[in-house]
């Protein structure tokens, strides 16, 4: 995982590899420490992501109900990604940017600049 930011109100983390239930703890835990002290919103790239179980869509709600849904982003998806987005149910449900710098649209990343 790598974590950096967009802007001082957003952090982008890239996750790498694969989002499956042996990764689930390791992810939760880094993103708990690393961002949801800092009340930032969040973007997760998710191009370096090559498979992704329902550990992952469990991850994606939990942090959008801890962050609330206007604060968390899926950038780059792959096609295999989007497909598990789509037969899960859960891609009308988060938002899907095209890029990192397209946060800058986004209600609470324009309020705090």
């Amino acid at each position: 995982m790598i974590l950096e930011h967009v802007k001082p109100s957003t952090c982008l983390v890239t996750l790498v590899g694969e989002m499956d239930i042996s990764a689930f703890r390791e992810i939760d835990s880094f993103i708990s420490e690393s961002i949801l002290e800092r009340e930032c919103a969040m973007v997760i790239d998710m191009s370096e992501l090559s498979f992704m179980d329902s550990s992952g869509i469990m991850l994606i709600a939990k942090l959008r109900d801890l962050m609330g849904e206007d604060n968390v982003a899926l950038c780059l998806i792959n096609g295999k990604i989007e497909h598990i987005l789509e037969i899960s149910g859960f891609k009308d449900k988060i938002q899907i940017v095209d890029k990192p710098c397209d946060v800058n649209d986004w209600p609470k990343s324009n309020a705090d600049d």
